[in-house]
């Protein structure tokens, strides 16, 4: 996570990236030197971070840039009456609080960096400012360009951006040792969450989908960084029992034939592949848990209802619509 301590950028840093180094007091290494300030909003994630750091380094060598906390908008507004901030050439405005603030403190233009989906009062308040100020929006995403210019944004004025890609990083050929080192098969299909875990990313409802995907094709694996403020809530998915803690595992009874009938009468579970129970058993097993007990459930259908009561001395045969499998963890 970045703070003030961490990649160079503290709070009213001057960087002159042609220059080797920060700007004197109170001035620029050139006149013709355009003041840019990005103002972030807060401590910014990872992500945040790396674009503030590549657009530093790489802007040339005909702008001055300073990066600050925007901190408290009234503190920010006060700021700027005081120090004549107006005459920064641009602002880069880097979330909604970043926004506030740089709306307040001076007169120049902005450009504006969403860090998530803007609700109905955010887009109105986007296009209030707008109205009064020269603020241009870029998104990441096409998806939320969309949904900016359906909110009211003039199209004129929000521009898409999509975040560049080092690709002297990317390894264009499969590493086997990496993989095995991430406990991946060869041939797992691996899905990536990426960057930090935040709430802007919802990296919950890509573990969810993962999940969905690993139960209808087993190879399907998930892969989450483990970083970023949110990283502990998909822990809690991923690894949430304590030792000794039970674990109740779910599955469809392929051995059922009522079973099979209906899923193969659902788009999303027709070709589904489903694990036996002595399957099922060896993966809890092979994953470090000890198995208590196999159920089989819902042996008798709503017609047969009266018979329910038959159930449970009938659980241990394999003839339920579904199975249980309860576990305990080490």
């Amino acid at each position: 996570m970045w703070n003030e301590h961490e990649r160079g950028f503290h709070r009213g840093e001057e960087l002159c990236p042609g220059g080797g180094g920060a700007a004197g007091e109170g001035g620029y290494k050139s006149g013709r030197m355009v003041r840019v300030i990005h103002l972030v909003g807060g401590a910014a994630d990872f992500q945040t971070a790396r674009a503030l750091e590549a657009l530093t380094r790489s802007i040339g060598d005909e702008f001055h840039v300073t990066v600050e906390r925007a901190g408290g908008v009234a503190r920010e507004a006060l700021r700027g009456r005081r120090r004549g901030v107006g005459d920064a050439g641009v602002v880069q405005a880097w979330g909604g609080a970043a926004l506030a603030a740089a709306v307040l403190r001076g007169r120049g233009p902005i450009v504006f960096s969403p860090a998530e989906f803007p609700s109905r009062r955010a887009l109105r308040w986007l296009r209030a400012a707008m109205g009064y100020r020269d603020i241009h929006v870029v998104c990441s995403t096409a998806t939320q360009r969309r949904v900016m210019v359906e909110g009211g944004v003039p199209l004129e004025r929000c521009h898409l951006v999509r975040p560049g890609v080092d690709f002297s990083k990317v390894r264009r050929r499969r590493d086997p040792a990496l993989r095995k080192r991430l406990g991946f098969g060869e041939g797992d299909y691996v899905l990536l969450a990426p960057g930090e875990s935040t709430r802007a990313a919802a990296h919950e409802d890509a573990v969810w989908a993962g999940a969905i995907a690993h139960y209808l094709e087993p190879t399907v694996r998930m892969l989450v960084w483990g970083r970023g403020e949110r990283a502990g809530a998909v822990d809690h998915i991923l690894r949430s029992l304590k030792p000794g803690g039970i674990f109740a595992f779910w599955e469809n009874n392929p051995w059922n034939p009522g079973t099979r009938y209906i899923m193969s009468r659902i788009p999303f579970d027709k070709d589904a592949v489903m694990l036996t129970p002595p399957e099922a058993r060896r993966l809890l097993e092979r994953g470090g848990f000890e198995v208590l007990r196999t159920d089989y459930l819902f042996i008798f259908p709503n017609a047969l209802r009266l018979l329910r009561a038959l159930e449970p001395p009938l659980s241990p045969l394999p003839l339920g619509a579904q199975y249980q499998i309860l576990c305990r963890k080490p």
